[in-house]
Parts: structure tokens; sequence; C-alpha cells
């Protein structure tokens, strides 16, 4: 059956399980046609430099797909999740007008709030991207703006009307627990069982993310040019930690403590209630509680995130020279883009 479905993210919701299965597995699956590399955010970037790009990109994303022939192309990239719906509607219609025709789904997944700070602001830190804590991580406003969810998901809707589907990233909500499967699913029409497929980017723990932490600040400050090459370290990073983990035990996990619980549910109690109401009505009140329980269970302090609180002097000093020289590399003429290659994902 032809037909498109758009993967919008949120981030940290599964996507990197999602794409990696779509394409691995997925590109030899009947019936599917995935779109190039291992995500579309090259999409969104090209969207973001103007019309010209845009046309560019889509009209090569066509002619790499080929014609329909029966198949349901899926684009994946949860960078969507920054984009003006607007500006992708036109070029689905001019460029991907025979598979849409018959059936256009975009997917979006969506946690609860707390869980969405929590795993977000871990990603930045994990990253490089963001150096304070969790307080100060919900005073950003592009954060606050992403989380936001009744306006953001409002204007999706506005434009796709019913072909736009946010689901609850909760484990009761998705099809056995399982957002792959949940979402191939939805994409295929048909349920494909259990799957045995990695999860590779699990959020960290206070100790890991801790030491992330270090590597970054004996990195520095650096030029613009070299922050995507920044990010794409701190997610091989976060990789490497994790396998690690898995032999070493259980980290401390990383929790809203009382007064962010609190701040949380002041300032987002109104959007809950306004998304259950239009995306949900009949789920209850699952954001709404979200943010209640959160507040019940937090503890009264933050979780420790200083490097110093988990690490010895000999750990650090190692932290400290790997980082130095991933800052001195990323620095020199042509490193970003050196150490980007050897380690994008």
């Amino acid at each position: 059956m032809t037909g498109l479905v758009v993967h919008l993210g949120d981030f940290k919701t599964g996507t990197t399980a999602i794409q990696s299965w779509l394409d691995g597995p997925g590109r030899s699956t009947g019936g599917l046609a995935y779109g190039p590399g291992f995500n579309q955010a090259g999409l969104v970037a090209a969207i973001q430099q103007g019309p010209d790009a845009a046309d560019r990109a889509f009209a090569a994303l066509a002619a790499a797909l080929g014609p329909p022939r029966g198949r349901t192309a899926i684009l994946s990239a949860e960078h969507f999740e920054y984009l003006d719906p607007a500006r992708l509607a036109p070029l689905i219609e001019r460029h991907l007008g025979a598979w849409a025709r018959d059936g256009l789904r975009l997917v979006a997944y969506i946690r609860p709030h707390p869980a969405a700070l929590v795993s977000r602001f871990a990603e930045s830190a994990k990253i490089g991207n963001f150096a304070g804590d969790l307080a100060a991580y919900l005073e950003e406003p592009s954060l606050r703006w992403r989380i936001t969810y009744a306006r953001r998901l409002s204007a999706w809707q506005a434009v796709f009307g019913p072909a736009f589907e946010p689901r609850l990233f909760r484990p009761e909500d998705l099809l056995g627990g399982d957002v792959l499967r949940d979402f191939l699913a939805l994409a295929t029409r048909h349920d494909p069982g259990p799957l045995d497929w990695p999860r590779d980017n699990r959020r960290p723990g206070a100790a890991d993310l801790a030491l992330a932490r270090a590597v970054h600040r004996a990195m520095g400050a650096l030029p613009p040019e070299a922050q995507g090459a920044r990010w794409t370290l701190g997610r091989r990073l976060g990789r490497l930690l994790a396998e690690r983990r898995e032999s070493l035990g259980g980290d401390q996990p990383l929790r809203l403590h009382r007064a962010v619980a609190l701040r949380l549910l002041e300032r987002f109690a109104a959007d809950a209630a306004a998304a259950e109401e239009r995306f949900w009505p009949d789920r209850g009140r699952p954001l709404s509680e979200a943010l209640a329980h959160a507040v019940e269970d937090a503890p009264a302090e933050p979780t420790p995130l200083e490097p110093e609180e988990h690490w010895g002097p000999e750990a650090l000093a190692v932290a400290e020279l790997w980082g130095r020289m991933l800052g001195e590399g990323l620095r020199a003429p042509g490193g970003p883009a050196a150490l980007d290659g050897l380690f994008h994902e």
C-alpha cells in the first residue's frame, strides 16, 4: 500500500532505536522505502537554509526513493521538532505527492514533562551543549518552547489535520510497551510482534554524566564551527560509558528534586491540561498526573553532578587530559570535520 510516514521525534523518545532498525533490517523489508542515511535530519537543515536548498534536498530525496510501486516511504528525524510545519507541507506536496496522496501520516512521540526535562537535560549535558544544572536548564527558552506541547503540537495539527498523530511515550500507551514495535505497527499497519533490537541511546546516570561533563569542561570553549563535532564526540562518549556501565552495575539515576519539580508543575500545569484535552481526551490526565507525581516523588536535594562528587583525582586527571587533547583537535584547522567524520552516526 502506497503511503508516506514522517516520524517527527520527539528527541529522546526511542528515535535511535527506530532509525537504526529502519537503516538496518528496514532496508530489506518488502513494502518499505526508507530515506537515505541513518536519518533525514539533513532535510530539516535544508529547509532552514531557505527555499532553494529545501527544494534541492527534497528533489534529491524523491529521486532516491523512486516511484512508489505500492510501497510506504518513511522519513525520520527528531529535528523536525524544531520546524515550522507550514514550511514542510508544500515540499511534501511538490516532491512527494505521489507517495503522500494515498496516505500521509506524521507521528510524534511525546514524553510527559518531568521525563522530558530529565532526558533532554541529560542529553544536552552529555554532548556538551549545556554546562549548568537542572534548575538552570528549565529556564532555557528553547527547552520551554519544545515542551510547551499544546502550542507546538497544535501548529502541526493545524497544518496537517488528522494526518498528524501525537502519541504518548509511556510504556502503557505503546504497543507491547515498545516504541519501535509501536511505530512499525503504525507505519506498516501490521504488528511485527516483539522485537529483539538494541536500545543504544540510554540515558546516563549521575556518575557517567559527571564524567562526561569533566571531559567537556576540559575541552573548553570552542569556535562555532566545532560545536557539531563536539556533540558527535559527546554522543560517542555516552555510548562507550553505557557499554562500560553494563559490566560495572547500576549508576545513580538522575532525578528531579523538589524545587525543580514544583517549578515545573507551576509552569506547565496549564499546558498539560490543554494538551490532554486536545490530543488525548480519552486517556485521562496523563501529563497532569506525571507533573503531580514528580513533586510527590522528588527528593529534597538535587542529584549530585559535579565530577568531584563521583570520581577520584586520578580518574579526573585522565578525563582532563583527554578533554584537553580533544579540544586541541577541535580547534585545529580541519579538526572538526575530521573528528566528526570519524565518529558521526
